[in-house]
């Protein structure tokens, strides 16, 4: 059976699943939360396109709200990105951690913050 994509992104692409032609639509990874990509993403370094997924997500509430961050630090090279991965991981070791956000310093180095939510992340409400 062919997987069908919650929206097509071109006619061909509707033409090719009525066909039986499979799509890999990421629907997983989009239920994925910040925390799962991380740590996918630290399972494979090299992959640029994990890394990047993780990052959107750690950093999604700051990103939508400035834009131009989310430019800047998704033109890094790759390098630079698996750093702030790996920051990212080490801030989210804390189970009541439940996002993280970047800031830079007095120095102007970057630094990612974690924040709480009421009862830690494991414990608080989500309307899903």
């Amino acid at each position: 059976m062919a997987k069908v994509k919650l929206v097509a992104e071109s006619f061909q692409e509707w033409k090719g699943a009525q066909k039986g032609q499979e799509m890999n639509e990421g629907a997983l990874d989009f239920f994925k939360g910040a925390r799962s990509l991380v740590k996918q993403a630290m399972k494979d370094l090299e992959n640029e396109s994990y890394v990047d997924k993780a990052i959107s997500a750690s950093f999604a509430k700051q990103f939508g709200n400035y834009p131009k961050i989310k430019e800047s630090v998704m033109d890094w090279e790759l390098p630079k990105k698996q750093e702030l991965i790996k920051r990212v991981s080490k801030v989210l070791e804390d189970p009541k951690i439940a996002g993280t956000t970047l800031r830079k310093n007095a120095e102007g180095k970057i630094e990612v913050l974690g924040y709480r939510v009421q009862g830690g992340a494991g414990h608080s409400i989500t309307g899903a």
